[in-house]
């Protein structure tokens, strides 16, 4: 059961929440949030958190709708509904609306090959997304303090990181268009967290893995960084935190000029493909090219977390390397050089998916692709223009050199076709390989046939017999729209 609060608390602010009330006022974390969600362990970091969140809005000191959410993880056995029982119990003494999920972490660790760890985590999240959804929270208030930061930054440091691992945790990150992840304890050590349970009674759990060596952060935690300060002159734990304040405000400077940079140097996006001007690329400075590179990968949704700073560099170089070659990172990842060009691109394997007859006009969804045939008057078309600003994933034909219907398919072995540039036919296959297209783009081409030839390999290269010129009278323009599964 929870112990009885001391009466004199309730007409007085504590001065650990007086510390919680100025950062969340500087670092504007409830801006413009009205409905929170907790994400409530039963640790003494969230119990906390909870405590101090709930009186500041009692005392009106901040006006917030809050909304517990614990994640019974089912690793330790009875300690785990232990924690999920006295979690349920405390919310309901500070009459504060509270929902668990219980999630299976082993059995997510084992059916995608992930650490615990990185199951708990990825599942963790998983669930304050539905949670935060489904009562209309747009952000989650989580316990990270100045202790976590400074694991966190040696745990990057151990790995390999530039500037934006020394920024550490940052105290407001948005992780979903809706949902931002807040750390009002950011500004408040361990210590003083434990100080604070104790000035008002607050018993909480203690969750023996943290003890437990075998995991990277906790070896950090009670070994090296003991170790680390027992040669420092100074508070190691807030040395981190400075240094962090400093790296946040770099990589706030370097995002901005990289979002400058990337209006100017991207040629062509897709949800599964980035594009830049090789060569304005290569022109850029190196933490520029950097950021634009995370940009990239973030845009085509890869997993940030197994990018390493050797790969990192690897692909700032890229640019500056012969064309036609290309990296290979993880997750079906490629960064490859074109003549003019940089491009990023994440697999997205193509479905076996039947044939498909093309309407025209129309839509026609295929594989991944929404596909939508217009006819267009090319009195009302000027070609010049199309040609300087399309991508490649619209294409004009000549419907008069077309044997309708259209059909759209998955290649096949034998396929061959006349690209645009070439006199003879060529196999589809071999085209590709002499275009040094990485296996993750060939992946995903398809053909698109009309009842004699193949007029495009998506989203490649058309047919030279179907090509749109001044004598053109009706054009039929393809475009290919990919759907985001």
């Amino acid at each position: 059961m929870l112990k009885n609060r001391p009466v004199f608390l309730d007409n007085m602010i504590d001065p650990f929440e007086t510390k919680l009330a100025e950062f969340i006022t500087a670092a504007s974390l409830f801006q413009p949030h009205r409905n929170i969600l907790i994400a409530l362990s039963g640790g003494a970091d969230s119990i906390a958190l909870t405590f101090a969140l709930h009186r500041l809005n009692a005392q009106k000191i901040i006006d917030i709708n809050l909304h517990i959410a614990h994640i019974n993880h089912n690793l330790r056995g009875p300690d785990a509904l232990a924690d999920q029982n006295y979690v349920l119990d405390f919310a309901a003494s500070l009459n504060i609306p509270t929902s668990v999920i219980s999630v299976d972490t082993t059995s997510h660790a084992k059916d995608n090959s992930l650490s615990i760890e990185t199951a708990g985590r990825n599942l963790r999240i998983a669930a304050f997304k539905q949670l935060a959804d489904k009562f209309n929270c747009t952000a989650v208030a989580t316990a990270h303090h100045k202790n976590d930061n400074a694991e966190t930054i040696i745990h990057r440091l151990l790995r390999g990181t530039a500037y934006t691992g020394l920024a550490g945790i940052w105290p407001k990150k948005q992780f979903a268009p809706n949902l931002t992840f807040i750390r009002p304890l950011l500004c408040t050590t361990r210590a003083e967290i434990i100080d604070y349970c104790k000035r008002n009674d607050l018993n909480f759990r203690h969750d023996h893995t943290h003890d437990q060596l075998d995991f990277t952060r906790n070896r950090i935690r009670h070994q090296l960084l003991p170790h680390l300060q027992d040669d420092s002159s100074s508070d190691l734990t807030n040395l981190l935190n400075q240094l962090a304040a400093i790296a946040r405000k770099l990589n706030k400077k370097i995002t901005a000029q990289a979002e400058t940079a990337w209006q100017q140097i991207t040629t062509s996006t897709t949800p599964t493909t980035v594009t830049f001007d090789r060569s304005q690329f290569a022109a850029l400075p190196l933490p520029i090219k950097t950021e634009l590179t995370r940009m990239a990968l973030t845009h085509i949704n890869a997993p940030l977390r197994n990018i390493t700073q050797t790969q990192y560099s690897q692909v700032t170089q890229l640019a500056d390397s012969t064309t036609g070659k290309t990296i290979q990172l993880p997750n079906r990842i490629t960064a490859t050089t074109h003549s003019k060009h940089l491009t990023f691109t994440i697999a997205n394997i193509q479905p076996d998916t039947p044939p498909t007859q093309l309407n025209i006009p129309g839509q026609t969804t295929f594989a991944n692709y929404t596909i939508i045939a217009d006819l267009l008057d090319p009195a009302a078309c000027d070609l010049t223009a199309f040609k300087a600003a399309k991508d490649n994933h619209t294409e004009w034909f000549d419907l008069d050199k077309i044997t309708l219907p259209l059909t759209v398919r998955n290649r096949k072995t034998g396929d061959k076709f006349t690209p645009i540039g070439a006199s003879t036919k060529q196999k589809a296959g071999k085209f590709l390989s002499a275009q040094r297209l990485a296996p993750t783009q060939k992946a995903q081409t398809f053909i698109i046939t009309d009842q004699k030839k193949i007029i495009w390999l998506a989203p490649i290269r058309p047919s030279t017999k179907t090509t749109v010129d001044t004598s053109t009278k009706h054009i039929l323009q393809i475009k290919l729209v990919f759907l985001h599964k």
